[in-house]
Order: structure tokens, then sequence, then C-alpha cells
């Protein structure tokens, strides 16, 4: 290649990579949230002479700071008054102060969040006098009311209630998994009850909400002979056990809960005027400017205490009524931009799913062609229970690292910084393309939040396009962390909100988009799930929504779960509102989210894999993008210290590592929200970081970026450290492909057809063994067994798969008349296997009940074909498995079972043009390792298989040709039978998904369980068939020409 076309070539990647579309598009709004104190306040309280008194003056002094604390914590606000030593209130008061000035975080009056918009210009400004309040009952108080209007003889008789959506009933039981507590540290537990006539007939009838006056009206309608007191009894019990509920209890999904539990008891005769002057006092205290509504806020706490006795009273936010506040457009771009690096960065790192291993269990029980109704899956007796990591078992799969390449040179960049007391790692775009696999765009979330600060000096050098962004967090949906200010920026915000909703709809408009919500067993974590609807589609459990929990069905493909509604044709996806952790929802909201979130890989911080934990890690920056801060941990043992040792040695020793390690002078102690920004110089705040060191505590200290300066936000006070939430949504171009499922249409199968009992015509043991003995018990136990009684007519057909459950074992199935498998099969399976179990063949028998996969194989009139072919793949199974031991086929294991996927893929009629359709296309360099070696006899076997040709003079061939040839007689006549049910229109699973399967299956009776070997020998057989096909396309070309 010439200089000239070089440079031209060079010029034409450039330009590709600048036509690239980026990943992610910013909305144009997004969302501030500052610390109500300029950060210079906090920084001159320091320098201060006496600081503790000068803190304790401040803070008894400045209006705004009482009314903080008196929102805060009452019990500090009350210590503020006391005359006692007030020694103790130094530390408390130094973190409050430190937050009310630094971070960012909603709190009260401590920081407020406000609306802005995207623009040609950067113009943050803020005018501290139209900095507003909103006070609403919290819900604790809240909860505490409801529960005394439930149980108001008064008002009773008005009452509404309703069927608890969140129980189900198995086994003649009715079970309730998620109750509501009355304390926080109670524990949520299954509960049941037996469930007769009465108890079936009140759930049913109160599915519709109705009062306990028409309940009971009904049930004595239905059966007169009913006693009345004793229904009431029942339902007053159920009431208690919250099996059945009041519709006082409110949603969520409404500006005020309070304002609608007033609207639904305004209509009775009960006396409700001291709550509709807590409704009157609220308003008045949400009306005093910041800093001057302590007296009133105190009157308005008194007020309800005397209506409920509780902890917490109120939740208030505080948010900036004022306008004109921008950020330019590059910095969206320049965001947008960073949350593609960051999502392919974290991709580096697998994250294994809560939900993996269960889907696997789904898969293996159900199969990809089950729709399972939501609530029966999740029920321990009639599906597969909860997911054990929602039980708090961990997976005993390890996460695996996905990316080495990145990880090793992640180390060594972290090491050359030890080495060289560097205190930051730089990435660039061509180190990505190195080191990281190419991305699969469409997998990535369909929209997040990103949290941001934006450093600089001055809002100048923003003009002038220098600052630094520094990444802070992420959620895994838009507008999640606007949901519990929604209130506060009015219709405006709903609008934006509801256009960026109607943009993820319309990406992927393939799907049924759905709001969930949910009242906390914890009422207080029910504050920050209060915020209007924005969505058509809603499943809320405590209100009124258009999708209850029994329409929804799970189904999986071989990679992931997936919803749909019960006549449904879509894919249904659930979102939320909030950033309420999912870990306290109930089981099923929980479930359907983590559901459709599994349909994505998820953005998470920066991967410091196996060193996430070590002492010192620096700072990781992309272009203007600080994605990790540097961060120290701390503890005792890295001092050399024990707990015993006084406080002026930890200090001597603390100042010694700060200085060796360069900690800088201002930095965050803590993670997360609880952070608090220090002055390590100072006194005050060096005895924090002190405490927690001697508490034997691991202490984290993380970088403040910009030292004393790098903060730009300005108000009429100061300047402010600030954090923006810009929200983002997918581009197009990478919409997560459909499914294009086609969703199984059939009715439910009889439980007699699915289920084959120990006493029917089919008998199933499962054989516990070693892994090691399995293919010497298939040889020498499994099918002299089996074969004995199929001579002798006892039975007509037999097979084996290999299952863990987790120990390994061999699973046994055979079918036969059903008196000679109950008088001659089963006392002859008690001798052998009292015989294995005595020789130690075996560890353990035991009978099972067979659940046929029915929907996997096609329906309920394919899947006798079906077990005809597990019966002879069995045969053939073991014919290869019995010629490798015998040492008569001395082929690679891999190899073998390549050549048998070759020799299925031509009985379910492929040409070669199309066998390799049913194969993963995806390049494994992994799984193809190997291949080159045994290339000469995967073509020479491979093609003699596919085009019937004799090699009489090859064993390999003969031996491999005789197993096979066990098998295609089953396979020719499955095929027939499949192919009039598709004319029929009566398959009910797509042809390509059963061969699979059987393909599937045949490599566990083969191989064994181990996936990889499967992927290899799929993997083996693709590339046997490419090659082929590229030989005959070559021949063809030449013959033509």
């Amino acid at each position: 290649m010439n200089q000239t076309s070089h440079n031209h070539s060079k010029k034409n990647d450039k330009e590709k990579k600048e036509e690239k579309e980026p990943l992610f598009l910013p909305a144009s709004f997004f969302m501030s949230r500052t610390p109500f104190l300029p950060i210079q306040e906090f920084l001159s309280l320091l320098n201060t002479n006496d600081f503790n008194e000068s803190l304790l003056q401040i803070s008894k002094n400045k209006p705004v700071l009482r009314e903080a604390f008196a929102i805060a914590s009452s019990s500090l606000h009350k210590a503020l008054e006391s005359k006692k030593d007030t020694k103790q209130i130094y530390s408390t008061l130094l973190k409050y102060f430190s937050r009310m000035a630094s971070r960012s975080v909603p709190f009260g009056l401590f920081s407020f969040v406000s609306l802005g918009i995207f623009g040609d210009t950067t113009s943050v400004n803020f005018d501290l006098s139209k900095v507003r309040k909103r006070a609403r009952p919290d819900m604790e108080w809240l909860f505490s009311v409801i529960d005394q209007l439930s149980n108001n003889a008064e008002l009773i008789p008005f009452l509404s209630i309703k069927t608890n959506p969140l129980l189900f009933e198995s086994g003649g039981r009715v079970f309730l998994n998620y109750v509501r507590k009355g304390k926080h540290d109670e524990d949520n537990k299954t509960i049941s009850i037996r469930c007769n006539f009465l108890t079936k007939k009140i759930f049913e009838l109160a599915k519709k909400p109705l009062t306990i006056d028409n309940l009971i009206e009904k049930l004595l309608e239905i059966h007169p002979t009913l006693e009345k007191d004793k229904v009431m009894g029942v339902i007053k019990q159920l009431l208690q056990q919250q099996f059945i509920l009041f519709t006082l209890w409110p949603t969520l999904l409404t500006d005020s809960p309070f304002n609608d539990l007033l609207s639904k008891i305004s209509a009775t005769t009960y006396d409700s005027s001291d709550l509709k002057e807590v409704v009157s006092k609220i308003d008045k205290y949400n009306r005093t400017s910041i800093g001057e509504g302590e007296d009133s806020f105190n009157d308005l706490q008194n007020s309800m205490e005397k209506i409920a006795k509780t902890t917490n009273f109120l939740q208030v936010d505080s948010y900036y009524n004022g306008s004109g506040i921008t950020l330019n457009k590059s910095i969206g771009t320049e965001l947008a931009e960073s949350a593609e690096v960051l999502w392919k960065l974290s991709n580096a790192k697998t994250i294994t799913s809560q939900i993996q291993q269960y889907h696997e269990k789904f898969v293996e029980k159900f199969g990809v062609s089950r729709l399972i109704p939501l609530l029966e899956l999740l029920s321990e007796e009639s599906g597969l229970g909860t997911p054990e990591t929602y039980l708090g078992k961990m997976s005993d799969k390890p996460i695996a690292e996905q990316n080495s390449k990145f990880k090793k040179w992640l180390k060594l960049q972290w090491i050359q910084c030890l080495r060289e007391e560097k205190s930051e790692i730089e990435i660039t775009e061509e180190l990505l393309d190195k080191l990281l696999e190419k991305s699969n765009m469409t997998k990535a979330p369909l929209s997040i939040d990103l949290f941001c600060e934006i450093i600089a000096e001055s809002p100048s050098k923003l003009a002038e396009d220098d600052y630094r962004l520094l990444l802070t967090s992420q959620s895994w949906q838009a507008g999640a962390t606007f949901g519990r200010f929604l209130d506060l920026f009015g219709d405006k915000g709903k609008d934006l909100l509801t256009h960026l909703h109607h943009q993820e709809e319309a990406i992927e408009d393939n799907c049924t988009f759905a709001q969930s919500s949910f009242l906390s067993y914890l009422p207080r974590n029910a504050n920050v799930a209060i915020h209007a609807n924005l969505r058509k589609n809603v499943i809320d459990i405590s209100g009124v929504g258009n999708i209850n929990l029994e329409d929804i069905y799970v189904g999986a493909t071989l990679d992931r779960f997936y919803l749909t509604l019960k006549d449904g044709t879509k894919e249904l996806v659930i979102t939320t509102g909030n950033m309420l952790t999912p870990l306290v929802s109930p089981i099923p909201i929980r479930f359907i989210r983590d559901v459709s979130l599994s349909r994505y890989q998820l953005m998470y911080q920066f991967p410091w894999f196996d060193l996430d934990d070590s002492a010192f890690l620096p700072r990781v920056r992309y272009k203007k993008t600080i994605i990790s801060p540097a961060r120290w941990k701390l503890d005792l043992f890295q001092l050399g210290l024990d707990i015993k040792d006084n406080l002026d040695k930890v200090e001597e020793l603390f100042n010694a590592w700060a200085k060796k390690w360069k900690l800088p002078r201002y930095c965050y102690l803590g993670e997360g929200d609880q952070k608090i920004l220090i002055d390590r110089n100072h006194s005050a705040c060096l005895s924090e970081v002190i405490q927690g060191i001697k508490k034997g505590t691991q202490v984290t200290l993380t970088e403040k970026l910009g030292d004393e300066r790098g903060q730009w936000v300005q108000s009429n006070s100061g300047i402010h450290l600030s954090e923006f939430v810009v929200p983002f949504v997918k581009n197009s171009k990478y919409a997560t492909p459909s499914l294009n499922l086609d969703f199984p249409k059939h009715g439910p199968i009889p439980t007699n057809f699915r289920w084959k009992l120990p006493a029917s015509e089919w008998l199933y043991a499962k054989c516990y063994l070693s892994t090691e003995n399995e293919n010497r018990f298939i040889v020498d136990q499994c099918y002299r067994f089996a074969d004995f009684f199929l001579k002798q007519n006892v039975i007509t057909e037999w097979f084996f798969v290999r299952y863990s459950d987790p120990k390994p074992h061999i699973r046994l199935r055979f079918r036969g008349n059903r008196e000679l498998i109950l008088t001659q099969l089963l006392p002859a399976l008690h001798d052998w296997a009292h015989n294995l179990l005595q020789e130690q063949s075996i560890q353990e028998i035991t009978l099972a009940s067979y659940e046929r996969e029915v929907e996997r194989y096609g329906g309920e009139f394919l899947i006798e074909s079906a077990e005809s072919i597990f019966h002879a793949d069995s045969l053939t199974s073991h014919a290869l498995i019995n010629s490798l031991i015998s040492k008569k086929l001395t082929l690679n294991e891999e190899v073998i079972a390549a050549l048998s996927i070759i020799d299925l893929l031509k009985g379910f009629g492929f040409n070669p043009d199309q066998k390799h359709t049913i194969m993963t296309s995806e390049e494994d360099k992994e799984g193809l390792k190997g291949f080159r070696e045994h290339k000469s006899k995967l073509l020479l076997l491979g093609e003699a298989i596919l085009n019937d040709v004799a090699l009489e003079n090859s064993s390999e061939f003969i031996l491999l040709n005789d197993a096979f040839q066990k098998r295609r007689e089953a396979i020719g006549s499955f095929m027939t039978k499949m192919s009039e049910l598709k004319q029929q229109n009566n398959l009910i699973t797509p042809s390509s998904t059963i061969q699979n399967s059987i393909i599937h299956m045949h490599c566990n009776r083969f191989l064994g369980r181990d996936n990889k070997r499967e992927t290899k020998a799929r993997l083996y057989a693709f590339h046997t068939i490419a090659v082929l096909n590229e030989k005959k396309r070559a021949l063809n070309k030449v013959s033509s020409s």
C-alpha cells in the first residue's frame, strides 16, 4: 500500500469513528441536588479558634440550622436547648454541618433539588430565598393513623375491604409471604391458613372492594346456614392477618396519600377535624421561609403526636422555586460518551444475575415452550418456589470475570501507580478498543439516570470548556431519581418525564410497559416511593391497577426469562418510578422487576476486580471524566495497632500513614449517602477518623476533586458543591431486538397426562453416585438391567438422563405395562438397587414422580414420539460410551459428539446450507481450541455421514454408524409426526427449539452435564459443516465453469 492510500485509509477509519452514533442520548432536562449552605461556610468554621464552641453557637443561633436539625433529629434539637454537658453532641453537629455544606443527597433542609434544562449556555445561580419546602406526613405516622381508623367501630361499617393480591393458594392452604409490620426489626415471614369453603368464598367475593356488611350479605345468600357472628369473626381474623385489607390503605402512585385518605373518609360520619387540622398546619408550615419554620414545625409535630404516637411524623424535602437553571448541551454530550464508556467497562466483569440459577432451573423443569402463571411459579408447592438468592442463600457459582486482558492491564497500571507514586490511571478510546471485547450495544439498558459532579474553578472556566466530570452513581431506569420529587416540579416536570417514557416505549414498541408500585412492609420505606403514575399500564399492589399479578405469565428462552400477559402477544416490561431498593419488595414484584432487568447488561461502577479491597486505588480518568476517584481504606491492622492502643498513638500513626500515602487535605470520610467532607488537618475532623479506626472498623477515605476549589455553582450566599442527575435513553439504533416469540397458545395440560406417578405405566428412579463412576454405571448396570426387561417385554422403552439436585445422579425412566411394572419390574428394581448399595456402586436410590416436559417437545400429540427418541438415543449413547470404555473407539469425545450432532441434523432433514441455522454462529475461540487438530477426521467422517457414504475400511466410521443407526428410525418417525402437526397447526413449539432440546439431551447423555463440552461439540459440528459447505460450493463453481 502506498503512503497516499495508507493516509486515505486512516482518514476513513477516523471518519467512521466520528460517524459512530452514540449509545445513549441525554434527555432535554436534568435535576440538580445542592447543599443549602455554601462550601465556604463550612471551611470558614473550621478556621475558627474555638471550633467546638463556635460550632455549638452557630447551631443554636442560626435559624436555618435549628430548623434543619429539628427536622433531621428531634433528640439533637432538644439537646441544643439542654443545659447539660454538650460535648457528646459536637460530633453529631460536625457531621450535620458538613453534610449541609458538602453532601448533595436530598434530606430535609440540608439539600434542595431543582429542575434544569439543557441549552446553549450554562447558568446555575440560585436565589436561596426562592428555596421552598414540602412537608407531608411520614408514612410511619400515616400507617399508625390508618391502623386506628381501621379499628374504629363507628367507621368500620363504611369501609370497603378487598382480597390481598399477594396471597396464593396451594395444597389446600392460603399463603402470604409479605406482611406489613408495626416494627422495623421484625422479620417478614410467610404465614398460612387452611383454605375452607368460607375463606375461599370470601377471597373470591372480595377481589373487588365491598363493605363488610355487603360481603356478609352475599355469603349468607350463598350459604344461608352460616351464622353471621361466626362469619364476622372469620373476616376480622383475616383482616388482622392481612389476608384481606381495608381499602383505606393508600396507593403510593399519587402526590399525597394523606389527602387521598381524607377523601376516602370524607363521605362517612367520622369526625376527621383533627386530621384536617394537620392538613392546615402542614400547609402553614410549607409556606414559611427556610429558617423561619421552627416553631410552626414543632407545633405541627405536637398536633400529629396527639393523634398517633410514632418516632417519625413528617417527611420534608426542599426545592428551588426559581427558574433559569441551565447546562450547556455539550456537557450532556460529554456525559453521554462517559456513560457509554462506563457501561462497556462495567461489562468487563460479568455480574451473576440474581435469577440466573433460577432461570436454569426453570428451563430444566419447564423448557422454553411453556408459560407458567407468576404466582404458581413462585409457590413452593406448585412451582419452583422463591429464588434462593432472595432468601439470602448465596449462589455457589462464582462471578465469572470475562475479560482477563483488561483485568491484567488494570493490575499492571495499579502496580505502576504504587511504584511511581502516581495517583491517576488514564483510559483512552484506543485502549478500550484494544482491551475490551466488542460490546453488543443492543444489550445496553434502555435508559439510565447518571449522577455526576461538574468540577470547575469558576463559571468562566466552565464556559471555556475547562472542567472535569466526576461520575458518582447511576440508576437502571431513567427518571427514577425524579419520582420522589415529581410533585415539586409541577406539570412541567411531569410532562418532561412522560415524554421520556414515551421515548422508551417507542424504542421497544414490541413490549408492553407497566409501572409497579407497592406498600413496603417497613412503613418508612414508602416515603421515597410516593409519586404520580406516568405510565398507561399499572401493577399497583396497594391501589387499583389495570394489570394484576394473576394476569402475568413467565416464560423463558435459553438465555433469559420473559413476561407476558395471559392473553398477550407482547413481552411485558416492568418499570419503577423511584429509587426504593428492590430488596424490600414483595417477592412477585421483585421477581418481575428482575426479569425485566435481565433483558439487559446493566451498568455498574468501575470494575476493580480483586483490587477492590486494596488499601489504595488511584483515580481513573477517561478524557474529561473521572470514572472513579482516588480512594484509601484503613484499619488498625494496617497501622500495626490493637483496639487497646490509646487515641494519641492511633493519631500519630494515622498522620504518618496519611503523609506516606499522600492523602489529600480535603477528602470524604465514609461512602455513598453517608460520606462527609473533612479537613484531615483539623483536630475535630481528625477525631472522627481516629474514632472510626479505634472502633476496629475499616475506614474509607475518598479524594475531593478540586480541593478548596472546584465548585462553581453560585447563590446569593456563596459557592455551592452541587450534583447533577441526567436521564439518558438508549439510541433507537441499538434497540433490544424483539424476541419474536410465538407465545404458546395452548390450553393447560391435564395433570394426569403431565405427571406420571410411581404406580402408573412409568417407573422413575434416581440413582445417586459420583460423577466419575457414571459411564461405567450406565454401561455395566443400567443398560444390562433395562435390556433384560426390554427383552422380557416387561417394559417397552427406557431412557436415562444425567442430573444434579445438587447431588449428581442418573435418572432412569421405564415405560411399560402398569401391572407388569408393579409385579415384576419394581421388585426387581428393589433387589438390583439393594445389591448396588451393598457393592457401594451407588450412594442412594429414590423413586419419584415423572413430570413430562410436554411443551418443550411439541405438546400432547408429540411427547410420546419424543420419549421414543429418548429411548433410542439412550441406546446410541450407551453404544458410544461402551466403545470408548472398551477402547474400540479412540476419537476425542467432543469430536464424537460433534459427529453425532451432524447425524442428528441430517435426521432432522436439514440440507447442508441449512444445518448451521440450528447451531450457534458466535465465534468462541476457547470452544474452538483443538478443532484444527481434529479437522481431518471431522471432515472425513462428517462428509460420509452427510452423504450416506459407507467407509468400509474405517472401523471408526463403522462403530459410529452402528451407534447412530439405533436412533435413526425413531428420529424419522418423530419428524413425520412433527411435520403432520405443523401442517395441522397443532405444533405448540417451534421445530428448531425442539430439535435443539434433543441435541442438548444427547450431549447430556454422552458428554455429561458440562455445558462447555457441549458448546465445544456444537462448534466443532458447526465449523465442520461450514467447511464442507464451502468445499461443495467450490466444486460446484469449478464444474459449472
